[in-house]
C-alpha cells in the first residue's frame, strides 16, 4: 500500500503542482500552425506575455487551462454580414507553467 501511495504521488504529484501554478497558453489556426498569438489573451495583463524565440511561439501565462471556444472568442472574425463571431477554427495550445512565469 505505502509503494502505491508513493508511486502515485511520484507520479502525479509534479501535474499537480504544475498546474496550481498556472498555464502558458497560446492559440493558432491550423491553415498556419507555425504562427501562434496570445496577445487578446494577456491584454488585462501584459506582464504575462512570453516570447519563445527558439520555437517562435507566442504564449500567455495564464490561471485557468484556455479552451479552443475561449481562443475563438479572443480572435473574432467577420461573418458574411459583416458582425463580429467567434473564429470556430481557432485551436487552443496550453503546458503546464513551471514556475508561474515565462520559460
Amino acid at each position: 500500500m505505502r509503494m502505491n501511495l508513493a508511486l502515485g504521488i511520484a507520479f502525479f504529484g509534479p501535474t499537480v503542482v504544475n498546474a496550481a501554478r498556472g498555464w502558458e497558453c497560446s492559440c493558432y489556426h491550423p491553415e498556419d500552425p507555425k504562427t501562434s498569438f496570445a496577445n487578446h489573451l494577456c491584454a488585462n495583463d501584459p506582464s504575462r506575455f512570453c516570447y519563445d524565440p527558439r520555437r517562435n511561439i507566442n504564449s500567455c501565462i495564464l490561471d485557468d487551462f484556455l479552451t479552443n471556444p475561449m481562443c475563438g472568442h479572443a480572435y473574432q472574425i467577420l461573418n458574411a454580414d459583416n458582425v463580429l463571431v467567434d473564429d470556430p477554427y481557432i485551436i487552443a495550445q496550453c503546458r503546464p507553467s513551471q514556475n508561474g512565469n515565462c520559460r
